[in-house]
């Protein structure tokens, strides 16, 4: 299991990209866009098509998770069953009507 970089990694930027943001909660950036959408959570727009995530929000929301008991889920995390892998790949190609 992975470190959560909030606790290990104190010197990150004040203000953080979304990749970055996404990152530093070791989540995908869709679940970030997501979970920060779900919780209303916003960016900082800078201008010039600039946004950067304030850390100190972002550390907030982790404190709210967990006093919930949630964690963020990475829904971008690889399919560990490969049998339920190929399953689901099947019926995606059969949706587009193609043979597996």
């Amino acid at each position: 299991m992975r470190a959560r970089a909030a606790e290990y990694a104190p010197d990150w930027p004040a203000a953080l990209t979304t990749g970055h943001a996404a990152d530093y909660l070791e989540i995908g950036v869709s679940s970030f866009l997501a979970l920060a959408r779900r919780e209303g959570v916003r960016p900082v727009p800078l201008g010039l098509a600039v946004t950067r995530w304030r850390r100190a929000d972002l550390d907030e929301l982790l404190s709210r998770l967990a006093a919930r008991g949630e964690l963020p889920i990475d829904i971008e995390t690889p399919e560990t069953d490969p049998a339920a892998a190929l399953e689901r790949m099947r019926l995606r190609h059969r949706r587009r009507g193609r043979k597996p």
